[in-house]
């Protein structure tokens, strides 16, 4: 065991600031890594998945990483020591836990295998950990484990062990307070909704259009019994959707503008502006409250949609007709009404979501543009809601 261990991950941003070649640390990668090209060597592997995962052809990596660990004489920690990889170890984690914590409950933050391998790291004494290839920045699916990685960072740092951190995403954040909050421009909203007013033009036009449909087939119906209700469903279905699609515009334009006013205000009465992340993730969560209010109301007027349209279809009588396509109308406007409702709060949401997220990416690689393009991209796409 060498006083230093270097914890390698396969980002490819940063793993290769790690010479092999050197000689003086002990080299710990993880899962299929060693099989790959730019992974020269290691003393020991983290495998501390599931072994329905790593026993299976299905895995996503490697579909022989299997018969790899069945084979390598390369240490492999693993939850338990299994007969089928003769090099495999059973993590300590209960020693672990005892060692370092003692009675402590709950168990400290174990969130991914880099977070087992630096936990390992300081129980095993090591006077100096490096990490490589090790990002999980925020807009991936990895985002949720940098939590347990900061946490053992911080106690190894406690117990006097050098940290050697290479990333461009983890570790780097100013000093709160000190160091100022990252800004949006108000320039950015003012962007944001020319861009989101030209989407809200389209789904509106899509909304009337999807209307006019709708009430097309019921005018046809009135007239005459037998032109039937073709595909009247699905009409309505695609009329709720584009009153969604238009909600969910109109709600993101609402919150960029409520920001952008603020801002204006800000600066008119102190010189300086600042709209800090606490304000979006408070209109995020008033926005979901509202999308659970919004759909109750949604389901209670598709119950009375439902039975309407199953009354018009029996409407032999003329007059009749007339009266129940009538009363159906109205129940189509209040249905329209509440599905743009539920868009403006997934629309109000959404943009809330994208601005935290922008403002957590500042200063990080693609993080700006690509957040905007996401926001964009979610807008223009079919945002499906359940209305039945």
């Amino acid at each position: 065991m060498k006083d230093t261990v270097a914890i390698i991950g396969s980002h490819p941003r940063t793993r290769g600031n790690f010479d092999f070649n050197r000689t003086d640390a002990d080299v710990w990668v993880f899962n299929e890594a060693l099989k790959s090209p730019w992974c020269k060597r290691a003393d020991a592997v983290f495998q501390m998945h599931d072994p329905i995962i790593w026993r299976s052809s299905t895995n996503r990596n490697d579909p022989h990483h299997y018969e790899w660990l069945k084979n390598t004489t390369v240490p492999v920690y693993m939850q338990e020591k299994y007969e089928d990889v003769p090099a495999s170890i059973k993590f300590p984690l209960n020693e672990l836990i005892a060692d370092l914590f003692g009675d402590y409950k709950p168990i400290p933050y174990i969130t991914s295998s880099v977070a087992y391998a630096l936990a390992l790291a300081v129980y095993l004494k090591y006077k100096k950990i490096e990490v490589y290839g090790v990002e999980m920045e925020t807009n991936t699916e990895y985002g949720h484990q940098r939590i347990g990685v900061a946490f053992w960072v911080g106690i190894a740092i406690g117990r006097g062990i050098e940290i050697d951190f290479h990333s461009d995403s983890i570790l780097n954040a100013p000093l709160y307070g000190y160091d100022g909050s990252s800004r949006i421009d108000k320039e950015k909203f003012e962007q944001r909704l020319d861009e989101l007013k030209a989407i809200a033009d389209k789904f509106k036009v899509q909304y009337e259009d999807a209307k006019t449909a709708v009430h097309g087939v019921l005018e046809n119906f009135e007239k005459d019994f037998k032109a039937g209700l073709p595909d009247l469903d699905k009409l309505i279905q695609a009329m709720g959707q584009k009153a969604y699609n238009f909600g969910m515009a109109d709600g993101a334009i609402q919150a960029n503008e409520f920001y952008l006013r603020k801002s204006i205000q800000q600066e008119a009465e102190t010189g300086n502006y600042l709209i800090v992340r606490q304000e979006f993730e408070a209109g995020s969560i008033e926005s979901q409250k509202q999308y659970q209010y919004a759909m109750v109301k949604v389901y209670d007027i598709a119950k009375h949609m439902r039975a309407c349209v199953d009354k018009l279809q029996t409407c032999t009588n003329r007059h009749e007709r007339r009266n129940t396509s009538d009363d159906l109308k109205k129940i189509l406007d209040a249905y329209a009404k509440v599905t743009t409702h539920v868009g403006l709060a997934s629309g109000s949401n959404m943009e809330n979501k994208q601005w935290m997220g922008l403002l957590d990416q500042l200063g990080v690689a693609a993080g700006g543009q690509e957040a905007l393009k996401l926001m964009n991209e979610a807008l223009m796409g079919n945002v499906p809601v359940e209305l039945q």
